[in-house]
């Protein structure tokens, strides 16, 4: 390659390296190709791959954290809107390019609380997949996991049409508010232990977080069906 590769004093030998310096950063990382959204959350900057990868940092006015915006990118709406927006590849599969994404409007948080609830059930999320032991005896992390998942995106429903929620006497967010609790600085013990028991609450056949995800798809099945079923 014409010494193009005998960069002297570097660890790396990349033909293009242009990047590089961002990538031991906090950020969002997705595959530039996929089904379904697969944003996830690199903390630390150490997550790498041998194929096309995106990586999203924080512009310093950026005041929404990354569990919220992961949550958002991650969600049913946003491979809804991709799916109608972008082209399709083989199987099903969609490109998650930088330029098609950024028409992609992410809803203003008037309330930092609707931002708290969303930080707090991605924490759980990020806490079970990187737990080898399930949290609960009888039941795998992985069906909790969906469970939670399923809470966010109607989350993010409610977020993006407000006025039909209200309508339609449903909530959620102000659910998950009141009966779930953050991890953000406990003990590994007292984290599972918290998880856990807001698994218990959404198992409850009173609570109002599942009475409400019912609904949703019953009174908002004209908007949500639709984009449940992308």
């Amino acid at each position: 390659e014409n010494r193009r590769f005998n960069i002297e004093g570097e660890w790396f030998q990349y033909g293009r390296k242009q990047g590089i310096l961002f990538a031991q950063k906090e950020k969002l990382i997705a595959p530039d190709i996929s089904l379904g959204s697969n944003f996830a959350y690199d903390i630390r900057g150490e997550f790498y791959s041998t194929t096309t990868n995106y990586g999203y940092i924080k512009r310093a006015n950026v005041k929404e954290s990354y569990q919220f915006l992961m949550a958002i990118l991650n969600s049913k709406v946003m491979w809804w809107y991709l799916v109608n927006t972008g082209t399709v590849l083989a199987n099903g599969y969609f490109r998650f390019k930088p330029d098609y994404l950024k028409p992609f409007p992410i809803p203003d948080l008037s309330n930092i609380e609707n931002e708290v609830s969303f930080n707090i059930l991605v924490d759980y999320i990020l806490l079970l997949k990187a737990e080898d032991e399930p949290i609960n005896e009888f039941v795998p992390n992985s069906h909790i996991i969906q469970l939670f998942e399923e809470v966010i995106d109607a989350m993010v429903f409610e977020l993006y049409f407000p006025d039909d929620f209200k309508k339609a006497d449903i909530k959620i967010i102000e659910y998950v508010q009141r009966d779930f609790r953050s991890i953000e600085g406990l003990e590994e013990s007292d984290k599972k232990e918290v998880i856990h028991q807001a698994y218990q609450t959404l198992r409850e056949k009173h609570n109002e977080i599942r009475n409400n995800l019912k609904l949703m798809d019953i009174r908002l099945a004209d908007i949500v069906m639709p984009i449940k079923n992308a």
